[in-house]
């Protein structure tokens, strides 16, 4: 087995590309540096997996013509910046081959004891400053 060689800093767009060109793994930019995310645990995976179907059986339930996404689509905060929240809702089209939510109106993020101080802080600050721009 070979080890991951991390990209120095980056810009979004570059992010992007490379994320989408490594075989396995799931990955955030935090200030240009990309992070490897974490393995989960069986508990964390559960209570995402219970986010999600409960954000979906609501969404369904109102009539919303939105759509509810699992872990795996990113959030870009800024140039420098994106996340890939637990569960989260974007009401506007998504382009099936799109690795971004443009547009997201909620984003969950499960609380873990490793990740807590920055899910409860430094992400709650960052998805603040993504611009509200769908009413539902």
């Amino acid at each position: 087995m070979t080890a991951l060689t991390m990209p120095k800093r980056m810009e979004m767009a570059a992010f992007l590309e490379w994320a989408a060109s490594q075989d396995a793994g799931r990955y955030e930019l935090v200030d240009g540096e990309v992070v490897a995310m974490s393995p989960e645990r069986s508990r964390h995976v559960d209570m995402k997996m219970h986010a999600w179907e409960t954000l979906r059986n609501a969404v369904r339930d109102a009539g919303l013509a939105c759509f509810v996404k699992g872990d795996g689509m990113s959030v870009v905060i800024d140039e420098h910046n994106s996340r890939q929240p637990d569960a989260s809702i974007q009401c506007s089209a998504i382009d099936p081959e799109a690795m971004v939510l443009d547009e997201p109106v909620l984003v969950v993020e499960v609380v873990s004891p490793s990740s807590g101080r920055s899910d409860t802080g430094t992400k709650v600050a960052e998805y603040s400053r993504i611009p509200a721009s769908v009413t539902i």
